[in-house]
């Protein structure tokens, strides 16, 4: 079972190292790699809730198509990208 998990995840991971970015939310915190936040970017770009660049960088812009991402799907609009918020966006 553990081994068609990591099957079915192969091609979404990073193949290359980027820089981590920092996020903080209040007492909130986790650190993205440039390349997920890039991946994020793009996911929201095709969903039309993020018109900025694909820069890898987590903007107000960022932040803002994400809260509106969460309020689609009736999740807490906080703008952090927490691991339910990532794993909906970037697998479904």
């Amino acid at each position: 079972m553990l081994n068609g998990l990591l099957v079915s995840l192969m091609p979404d991971r990073l193949r290359a190292e980027s820089p981590r970015v920092q996020i903080t939310d209040g007492e909130r915190q986790t650190a993205l790699r440039r390349e997920t936040i890039r991946r994020v970017q793009s996911r929201l770009q095709q969903r039309g809730l993020y018109g900025g660049a694909i820069d890898g960088r987590y903007t107000e812009a960022t932040r803002s198509a994400l809260i509106a991402f969460q309020s689609d799907l009736d999740f807490e609009t906080t703008g952090f990208p927490d691991q339910t918020t990532l794993w909906r966006l970037l697998r479904n």
